[in-house]
């Protein structure tokens, strides 16, 4: 085949139709070759408006979630996003999408913290759900600069529950702007002994 039949744009639209290929590019070599590179699209989370979606770190959207077919295992899911806003502003939901996975990350970076599987973005600031047991950790609209103190504050009041306590917790509430050194601890009821 002659190399300069080939139309490379033509190459380049044609992978970059596949929601996973984020950017393709080809290079003729004379005289008888022609290389392709392609950049993958690498899913950070699953956004879940009216259906679910893969998201890049960048926040941006790159094609429904075929969950049943394993796309978004082991990814965490960011809800509380509603489609209305990605069709209004589809830039303010990516940087929502990237501040959720800001967090995220932070969150990973404690130890002994127990894994989240959901991150929660509302009007109301951040909600974090466990992978196990779904509990519950409310982050509220804090300020970046007093995230990093909060989730120390939650170290703490982790830490100083037992496993038993820790298994049976719900709810842990860390927005409280008005007392922000206290933290609200809900408890699944623990067995009684009889």
């Amino acid at each position: 085949m002659n190399v300069l039949a080939i139309s490379t744009s033509s190459v380049e639209k044609s992978l970059e139709q596949s929601p996973w290929v984020g950017q393709a590019r080809t290079t003729r070599h004379l005289p008888h070759r022609i290389s392709i590179h392609v950049a993958e699209r690498k899913p950070a989370a699953v956004v879940l408006l009216d259906a679910p979606y893969l998201a890049e770190a960048s926040g941006n959207l790159f094609k429904r979630a075929a969950l049943e077919n394993g796309e978004g295992d082991s990814l965490p899911i960011v809800t509380g996003l509603g489609r209305e806003l990605w069709t209004r502003d589809p830039e303010a939901g990516a940087t929502l999408v990237r501040y959720a996975l800001a967090i995220l990350d932070r969150w990973h970076e404690g130890r002994d913290r127990p894994a989240i599987g959901e991150v929660h973005v509302d009007r109301a600031g951040v909600t974090l759900f466990t992978k196990k047991g779904a509990m519950a950790v409310y982050l509220g609209q804090v300020p970046d600069d007093q995230r990093e103190a909060q989730l120390e504050r939650f170290d703490l009041a982790w830490s100083a529950l037992s496993s038993d306590e820790q298994a049976a917790t719900r709810e842990m509430h860390l927005e409280n702007a008005i007392r922000p050194d206290r933290i609200t601890v809900r408890l699944e009821r623990l067995g009684s002994e009889g």
